[in-house]
């Protein structure tokens, strides 16, 4: 029978009254009931100290092949990309080939006011440049691949929120336009650089930039509730959303981004502050950095970002103080992913 009680309410009364449940159990209920109230499909990991704690796959990759979810199956992690294209930005910073501060224009001549345009106002959705997404109807792009430059026409000649620097509003736009920096600064296109300097440094093998006509075997494809079960989504491909939101990647992968970062595997100590050092506060109260939001959540300060798109939600976060990552990647259109890590971290919580 449908499930009608409130998720959330009902998560609390299970961690309630499972005191005595063993931790791992408990862990795994929450994501059990996740899925079965229809809020997510999809895999949990949790890391300490570099190591695995806790794996939870749920539901399936794709429903017409019955295939299942597993901690390998590749999802679109939507937003967590501008994680990516940030370091990106602060690779080719380290080689020498652009600096934060530089305006816009120094890359994109033609773009409309790029003088007074940073990449750090990009990077810190303090630019004021329209967010084309909240115009744009994305299922409208289906079938079509749209390069970078074809994006930025869609949104180039739109009013600015304010003038760059003094205010914050969240813009994929601002991200599409570093995908563009980044080839010309590199002199590669924008995927091509993420997988030489970012993705294959770290050991990654599955994750990267699928186009959806390349088959993937253990790609997830996305999907949206449905009566008591799941249906397809309707899709679009990963050049729509691009350096802002066109990553896959597998949970084991993405679950060593963060700590793979922050603890410099890929950048120098001062790129690192960069990164994680915030600017504005965005309109739910998280300070954003660069592609990350640095929150708290019970008292400890985390490292994160999440995403979505239709068929997929996702989220990553990563708190330094106790080496503790989680990451939720689902491939169904989702409610509320940041709300499931909380609950995650509570439970988690009370068994250590």
């Amino acid at each position: 029978m449908k499930k009608t009680l409130c998720m959330s309410l009902t998560v609390v009364l299970t961690v309630a009254c499972a005191q005595g449940m063993d931790p791992q159990a408990r862990l795994s209920q929450l994501v059990d009931i996740f899925h079965d109230t229809q809020a997510f499909m999809g895999t949990v990991i949790i890391t300490q100290k570099g190591k695995i704690t806790f794996e939870k796959s749920v539901g399936l990759a794709d429903v017409n092949r019955s295939l299942p979810n597993t901690s390998d199956t590749v999802y679109r992690v939507a937003s967590i990309t501008k994680s990516f294209t940030a370091v990106a930005v602060l690779k080719l910073q380290e080689e020498g080939k652009l600096k934060v501060t530089d305006p816009l224009s120094t890359y994109l001549p033609d773009y409309p006011n790029g003088q007074n345009i940073t990449l750090h106002h990009l990077l810190t959705h303090t630019s004021g440049v329209f967010n084309f997404t909240e115009r744009a109807n994305l299922l409208s792009f289906s079938g079509t691949r749209p390069s970078l430059a074809e994006l930025t026409r869609t949104f180039d000649q739109e009013p600015v929120y304010f003038k760059p620097g003094e205010g914050f509003h969240y813009s994929n736009s601002g991200y599409i336009l570093l995908g563009r920096v980044i080839e010309v600064a590199s002199g590669m296109p924008y995927e091509t650089y993420l997988q030489q300097k970012v993705l294959s440094p770290l050991g990654w093998k599955a994750s990267g930039f699928h186009r959806d006509d390349v088959v993937v075997p253990a790609r997830a494809e996305g999907h949206q509730p449905s009566g008591e079960g799941f249906e397809k989504a309707n899709l679009f491909t990963y050049e729509v959303t691009h350096a802002a939101g066109g990553l896959s990647a597998t949970p084991r992968e993405l679950a060593q981004w963060l700590p793979g970062i922050l603890s410099g595997k890929l950048l120098a100590p001062e790129s690192v502050q960069r990164f994680t050092s915030p600017v504005f506060t965005d309109p739910r109260g998280n300070p954003y950095a660069y592609g990350v939001t640095v929150g708290k959540l019970l008292g400890k300060t985390y490292v994160g970002h999440g995403g979505a798109l239709p068929g997929y939600t996702s989220f990553m976060a990563y708190f330094p103080d106790e080496q503790l990552g989680v990451v939720l990647l689902s491939n169904v259109t989702g409610r509320n992913v940041e709300g499931m890590l909380s609950r995650l971290y509570l439970a988690y919580h009370q068994q250590h």
